[in-house]
């Protein structure tokens, strides 16, 4: 099953709401439904979210997992309908850097585990919040925290990075999703760097806050 890295710019003011509500992270977090569905893949998705598939869906949960579950059906419902996907209020911006999270992690920390602020928290940081989606619970960095994390990876060198680059370190560090050998692999994760660090820049100037979270 891939595990894909995302990356969420959202206001203070939603912070607060989350952290006193977790809940919120349901919509906050349903990426693909902000986008638009092809019909014949909404179809389908209307059919399997037919109220009556639902209850009975739902009836086989856990009831702490239950009310969550149809919340989130709600919004995919109305996905597929083809109704509003506007950004929920406080939604900045979004990234997506899909598999390359943990080596571009590695890259930046020279470890495949958890480590030290500011650098550390750049992929793998923050305190978490609200239960677990099946590869950890959503975490997220405040203002202050991902200002920080702005300032520091803005001054990694990609000169220095390919320098130092060696692949065999990825292998044996086991850094998901693997493939380390292959020669578009550093310009992968230089790109996805890239990519980070405009995210973060444009946190740090906007001063928000910061959701992340592996799917």
């Amino acid at each position: 099953m891939s595990m894909m890295g995302r990356w969420i710019e959202i206001a203070p003011e939603l912070l607060e709401r989350i952290l006193t509500n977790p809940s919120i992270l349901d919509e906050v977090t349903a990426v693909d439904l902000h986008l638009p569905i092809p019909p014949a893949k909404a179809s389908a998705l209307l059919e399997l979210l037919s109220s009556a598939k639902l209850d009975e869906m739902a009836a086989r949960m856990p009831a702490e997992h239950r009310e969550a579950f149809l919340r989130q059906a709600a919004v995919m419902r109305t996905a597929a309908a083809g109704g509003p996907r506007a950004e929920p209020e406080g939604v900045r911006a979004r990234l997506d850097l899909e598999k390359a999270w943990h080596g571009l992690h590695f890259l930046l920390c020279r470890t495949a585990d958890e480590a030290p602020p500011p650098l550390g928290s750049a992929v793998l940081g923050g305190a978490e919040v609200g239960a677990d989606r099946g590869h950890g619970p959503v975490r997220y960095l405040t203002p202050e925290q991902a200002a920080d994390v702005a300032l520091a990876i803005s001054s990694i060198d990609p000169p220095g990075l390919r320098r130092a680059w060696e692949p065999q370190s990825l292998v044996e560090h086991e850094v998901y999703p693997g493939g380390w050998e292959q020669p578009e692999s550093l310009e992968w994760l230089l790109d996805a760097l890239g990519q980070l660090q405009q995210f973060y820049s444009g946190v740090a100037n906007r001063g928000s806050a910061v959701l992340l979270y592996i799917t």
